[in-house]
């Protein structure tokens, strides 16, 4: 059992999806983690200059920092820092740029199973770990590897000129050992020349030396024994005069690990999906099963979901008022971002058929349709008494 707190920060500007993640981290089975929180990039490097921290969990749209931009400037401040990029979208193109950009790995908002947050959590610290070694141009450390392994993330390490570090879980994962005189496989060649599968690619510059090529993607593996395995990687490559390195962490794609419990609580596939689904009865305003979850994750705690529902009330009250306030004005980017914010917000709590309207007030957002907003802003403000009256009937705040 671990006894020394891992410190995490929170960076996410809503208050209801940073609590989540808060109490599920303070009440992980295993090890023990201490959260701080940062609404904005610029609190987030004030406390990472402070040091004390081992992971970041940012949500890409802050008030101050949109998409890539705050990840690329927490890279820089802190670059030993593992970072876990907290998304609501499941769109892989977008996720996976993220890691294109340096983060270890993303999760996808939601109600998330127990022991997800900590197993991804332990896998992005072990990731960068393992980075910082070939950084500096050193094999990656054996312990690093085995826990990889009792984790169920494969790696290999491949050197120019020939030769290769790989963990147990590699083995498992592909049937390659890459012992002996064992050719390198196809699909790992491909993976490390960025020629196959990769859904994403970028150059992330590291105190101004050479910048590092990063890549994502999916691949099926044909395995010896005939059975395909498909795997979800991520490639890093360390170029330098003499012994470079590239690095290719595996695992088997699975929708849980995503954070995606069906219906998904916040998650939208980006650009056209209507958002999360409901469960609910045609007059019902809020979804039943979201609410099975829920009482599911907070157990015997009477505490957490009169609390959540608490904070869900102020917070929406505040966010419609700045709805309505940003559409009087005609301010179409502070609808959108209050619009984001709402959405996350009333996913959590099964009002997914106004999250739904979020997301497509959002997308009316990027087509520049102002008077269709408009009228979305007018429908969010009508709808929004029912589900207060809802919750606040169901767990009135206390």
């Amino acid at each position: 059992m671990e006894t020394t707190p891992v410190r995490v920060l929170v960076v996410d500007d809503n208050p209801g999806d940073a609590r989540l993640v808060e109490w599920a981290l303070t009440h992980e089975p295993e090890g023990t983690f201490r959260c701080e929180r940062a609404g904005r990039i610029a609190a987030a490097l004030e406390q990472l200059g402070r040091g004390a921290v081992d992971v970041v969990l940012l949500d890409l749209g802050l008030p101050d920092s949109q998409g890539t931009d705050g990840l690329r400037r927490i890279r820089e401040a802190a670059p030993a820092v593992a970072v876990v990029v907290l998304t609501g979208s499941e769109n892989p193109a977008l996720v996976r740029a993220a890691i294109a950009a340096g983060a270890q790995d993303y999760l996808v908002k939601g109600i998330f199973p127990r022991g997800l947050l900590a197993h991804a959590i332990r896998v992005a610290i072990l990731h960068r770990e393992i980075e910082t070694r070939l950084e500096a141009h050193q094999i990656p450390d054996v312990a690093s590897l085995e826990e990889l392994s009792r984790l169920g993330e494969g790696v290999v390490a491949l050197m120019d000129g020939g030769g290769a570090t790989v963990n147990a879980a590699f083995t498992e994962l592909t049937g390659s050992s890459l012992s002996g005189s064992s050719e390198t496989p196809p699909w790992l060649t491909g993976i490390a020349s960025g020629s196959v599968g990769t859904d994403a690619r970028g150059r992330l510059d590291r105190d101004g030396s050479s910048a590092t090529p990063f890549g994502a993607g999916e691949v099926t593996v044909a395995r010896p024994d005939g059975r395909p395995a498909q795997l979800e990687y991520v490639v890093r490559q360390f170029p330098a005069e003499g012994r470079s390195w590239t690095v290719v962490f595996l695992r088997a794609v699975s929708r849980e690990r995503r954070g995606t419990v069906s219906p998904t609580p916040g998650a939208s596939s980006g650009p056209g999906d209507p958002g999360p689904r409901s469960s609910a009865a045609p007059n019902e305003p809020l979804d039943a099963a979201t609410w099975v979850q829920l009482r599911e994750l907070a157990g015997t705690d009477a505490t957490f979901l009169p609390a959540l529902v608490a904070a869900f009330l102020e917070e929406g009250r505040r966010l419609v008022q700045t709805l309505e306030a940003a559409a009087a004005r005609g301010d179409a980017p502070a609808i959108v971002r209050a619009a984001h914010s709402l959405k996350s917000s009333c996913a959590q709590l099964g009002a997914l058929a106004l999250s739904r309207r979020c997301a497509t007030l959002e997308m009316q957002g990027e087509a520049g349709n102002l008077p269709r907003m408009k009228s979305l802003v007018a429908e969010i403000a009508r709808d929004f008494p029912e589900v207060s009256n809802a919750l606040a009937t169901r767990y009135p705040a206390r």
